[in-house]
């Protein structure tokens, strides 16, 4: 079936898009959701927009999601979610800069499409 896929690659990115909001570490298990595979799905997404037109809206999606379980009050992603406890530990590299960049693609994208983005936006985004 891999190999199937592999010959036309524009169906296994769908399917990886359509499976990505979940932003899985390990393909079988939905813990531990870290931060870095929610930065990875947005880029992804927005990279792969062509193949898809779901996938700026699930990019939306996978952001508005990290914005409400992963974001601290303080002002920093959460590194780690796990089935029993939240690591809140920021870690400038593997979480904060990874995100940044995810937004930062997925905002510049945005705009490439003419999508109006307005001051309440962004700061609704990072409240």
């Amino acid at each position: 079936m891999l190999h199937e896929a592999l010959e036309q690659p524009e169906i296994l990115l769908i399917s990886i898009g359509r499976e990505i909001e979940r932003a899985r570490y390990f393909h079988d298990r939905t813990y531990p959701i870290d931060i870095h595979c929610v930065a990875q799905s947005i880029i992804t997404l927005v990279n792969f927009k062509g193949l898809d037109p779901g996938n700026m809206q699930l990019a939306h999606s996978v952001l508005n999601w990290a914005m409400n379980h992963m974001w601290d009050e303080k002002g920093y992603f959460y590194y780690r979610v796990l089935r029993t406890c939240t690591i809140r530990t920021s870690y400038m590299r593997w979480s904060q800069a990874w995100m940044l960049l995810a937004m930062s693609t997925l905002l510049s994208e945005s705009r490439a499409e003419g999508k109006p983005v307005t001051v309440e936006d962004t700061t609704a985004a990072v409240r």
